[in-house]
């Protein structure tokens, strides 16, 4: 039956036997079928169907509802049961950029749980210096980070994508009236950053050198509060896309960042350590290699 209940909740989370038996893998007759026979043994009407429409009875309905509870509450059950039976709980710590802000981390994450369901994800983030230590002292064992340094034979250094820089701009400034910008543009408005007060100055450097910043700085701790100090106009923010970005709900705008004729980038790996005994790790930069890829 529980297998049945799966086959209905993706149903009525896809809104179409068509897609839905995609998704579970089998024919449009065949998930008909299971709910036709997961009514019969409630003894229940669960879908009204009408010519190639359908929706759910107040019964389906209240169903559906609790179901979710039920099946959410079966596969961690099981999940735990498995990881007793085994002795040893399999983990995987990702550590991210704290000013990350795409979608691909979010996919990547349920693909790789669907391949390894027995493996614990516990997820962490941090400035670049803050990914390095918790990469050098264990605490992660895969972070998605900038390549700043001269590539360590100690680390994996997989490289994932190019990020295109932009700035992020109060929704009303004028500059975004232009297709482009250099960092004399940008000489008098102020470059907001995330990072702790002990790496505010080893970011000040990075951007300064790299990036060419002129202006003055203002350091923000979260990626919410730094957009909040955009919107506000205090200053531009330094991101990047894989694309073309999209103004954040008419509050922020983004303009390309050029240097010497070109929009600068900057390079995203995934690193671990090269002696790591977990052999599931490279499944997940795999992973989320392909989501970049698909992004683009």
């Amino acid at each position: 039956m529980i297998k049945q209940i799966k086959y209905f909740q993706a149903v009525v989370r896809c809104q179409s036997f068509t897609e839905a038996a995609e998704e579970c893998f089998i024919s449009q007759s065949a998930i008909s079928q299971q709910i036709q026979a997961l009514e019969r043994e409630l003894g229940v009407e669960l879908l009204k169907r009408e010519k190639r429409k359908f929706f759910l009875t107040s019964a389906g309905e209240y169903f559906y509802k609790k179901s979710l509870v039920l099946i959410n509450d079966f596969d961690r059950l099981c999940m735990e049961t498995v990881q007793l039976a085994k002795g040893v709980e399999q983990t995987l710590t990702i550590g991210y950029l704290k000013n990350y802000q795409g979608d691909e981390l979010q996919q990547t994450i349920p693909r790789y749980q669907a391949k390894h369901p027995d493996v614990v994800l516990h997820i962490l983030s941090g400035t670049h210096e803050e990914l390095y230590n918790y990469l050098r002292t264990g605490k992660a064992d895969l972070v998605i980070n900038d390549l700043r340094r001269t590539p360590s034979e100690k680390y994996v250094n997989y490289f994932l994508v190019h990020g295109n820089f932009y700035v992020a701009l109060a929704a009303k400034n004028p500059l975004l009236q232009l297709d482009t910008l250099s960092m004399e543009d940008l000489k008098n408005t102020p470059c907001i950053l995330i990072s702790t007060k002990e790496e505010s100055e080893t970011e000040e450097t990075f951007y300064r050198e790299y990036m060419g910043v002129k202006s003055d700085f203002l350091f923000a701790e979260s990626l919410e509060e730094a957009h909040l100090m955009v919107v506000s106009g205090r200053g531009f923010m330094p991101v990047e896309f894989l694309g073309k970005p999209y103004p954040r709900e008419n509050m922020v705008g983004y303009v390309p960042v050029f240097q010497n004729g070109k929009q600068l980038q900057r390079q995203y790996y995934a690193f671990w350590q090269a002696d790591t005994v977990k052999d599931y790790v490279e499944d997940f930069a795999a992973l989320l290699e392909q989501s970049f890829l698909i992004e683009k």
